[in-house]
């Protein structure tokens, strides 16, 4: 029972990491969106001054229909993968570098990767069981997520892993806001 209690633990923690991800991805673009739509509703005031009353009941429509369009862009799939590595013990620090710089260019050998993230363990909790390092990877689709798994570059960096990787975790889920 401690086996699975320990994995499930892990697993809230690795979404906690991802949680957070998310939020830090979403936070920028509603900044950008804000001021769109800001000076969407400026322009059509501006206008309205000098235009006739029939151009007023134009401006609404205009509007209407962008907030459909930004209502898809945030409906998109993101498919987050989660990979966590716990090296081995006579792993030397230019070998785990290696690792990292490996993993991290896949993000310009494999266009379906949309975002790329990576970190050590900070949490004070004790609770990582010697995984080190977390790499987050966001995909448009499940589809793209696949093309990744079986994408020669993804395979040959497993050959730069192995010799110094002691165990891997992973992790695959469809964010939700």
């Amino acid at each position: 029972m401690k086996r699975y209690g320990y994995a499930m633990l892990t697993i809230l923690m690795v979404m906690g990491l991802c949680g957070l991800a998310l939020a830090a991805e979403q936070a920028p673009s509603e900044k950008k969106d804000a001021p769109k739509v800001e000076q969407k509703k400026e322009a059509p005031k501006a206008e309205a001054k000098a235009a006739p009353k029939a151009e007023k009941k134009e401006a609404p429509k205009a509007d209407a229909k962008a907030a459909p369009k930004a209502e898809k862009k945030d409906a998109k799939v993101k498919v987050r993968h989660v990979v966590c590595f716990k090296f081995k013990d006579d792993a030397k620090p230019e070998q785990i570098q290696a690792v990292e710089k490996a993993f991290k260019d896949l993000k310009t050998k494999i266009k379906e990767i949309v975002s790329f993230e990576m970190g050590t363990n900070i949490s004070p909790e004790k609770l990582n069981k010697g995984f080190t390092h977390c790499f987050i990877l966001t995909f448009n689709s499940e589809k793209d997520r696949n093309a990744y798994l079986v994408h020669p570059d993804h395979k040959a960096f497993g050959q730069v892993l192995s010799p110094v990787g002691a165990d891997v975790f992973v992790i695959d889920f469809i964010a939700k806001n």
